[in-house]
């Protein structure tokens, strides 16, 4: 069985992997070493929080950490605020769109798969 930590970054990592399947964004455009280091470094709150706060917080382990002070945020800093006109989510989720893919119903589901291997 994995651990929270595992999960976490292996979500993230995968759902990299999924967008660049889908739409050809590089999947380190989504989620890149700089992210997965940001999270390893940052000591707010656990991974056990960050797994189990994911669904209500847009299935981003950055906004379970940092919430909505989007300025302190490092994703936001490296990838633009979410939601933002021309940020990298934005960029993401208008090209699942064009695919008829909505970006969130497909992390909710991702996180679902992966969370029967952590027994979420």
């Amino acid at each position: 069985m994995m651990t929270a930590k595992e999960f976490v970054l292996g979500y993230m990592e995968a759902k990299g992997v999924l967008i660049q399947s889908i739409t050809g964004i590089p999947a380190d455009m989504y989620f890149n070493e700089q992210d997965r280091e940001a999270l390893l470094n940052q000591d707010y709150v656990t991974f056990e929080e960050i797994k189990t706060g994911l669904p209500d917080h847009f299935y981003c382990p950055f906004c379970v950490v940092w919430g909505d002070d989007c300025d302190e945020c490092p994703y936001a800093t490296r990838h633009g605020v979410c939601g933002e006109t021309g940020s990298t989510l934005d960029t993401i989720a208008a090209r699942l769109q064009d695919e008829e893919i909505n970006f969130m119903a497909m992390s909710k589901q991702l996180y679902k798969e992966r969370g029967e291997e952590y027994d979420v």
